[in-house]
């Protein structure tokens, strides 16, 4: 049974991303236009880490009593790109197929836009922390070595 569910999913995979080819390369013969590059995928990833990190912020705040308007705020950032996004992708092309291409956009990238999210944060920690690592003396580097 897990086989069969392994290669469902396989099979599920290999037909978004056939589609997704198909619709861009569709798009791009008819309105010179991608929808699935670097630009938008960073974009789309800057989008859903606000979202998600206002979420966080705002339910926080809500179960604590606090001001919850930053989280409110950061959704709302993030709510903006999304809707500059679907505009440059409208602007280009027309409003059904700009439409469509945002909304799977949004689908196949926001996935990787919060991995990506999550792994840029955790990246960084791990970054700031070998850099702190880097700077600390060991005890034996700091004693004199005699040995001439």
């Amino acid at each position: 049974m897990v086989v069969l569910k392994l290669v469902g999913v396989l099979a599920g995979i290999c037909l978004v991303v056939w589609v997704a080819y198909a619709f861009e390369s569709s798009a791009a013969q008819r309105f010179n236009h991608r929808f699935f590059t670097v630009h938008a995928l960073s974009c789309s990833m800057a989008t859903f880490t606000l979202v998600l990190i206002g979420y966080a912020l705002w339910t926080a705040a809500k179960s604590r009593g606090a001001d919850e308007v930053n989280g409110l705020a950061l959704m709302g950032i993030g709510g903006a790109f999304a809707a500059g996004l679907w505009f440059w992708h409208v602007h280009r092309t027309n409003a059904a197929i700009g439409s469509v291409g945002a909304l799977m956009h949004a689908m196949l990238f926001g996935g990787i836009g919060v991995a990506g999210a999550y792994t840029i944060t955790a990246s960084f920690f791990v970054w700031a922390f070998l850099i702190a690592a880097s700077n600390v003396k060991r005890e034996d580097e700091t004693k004199e070595d005699n040995l001439f």
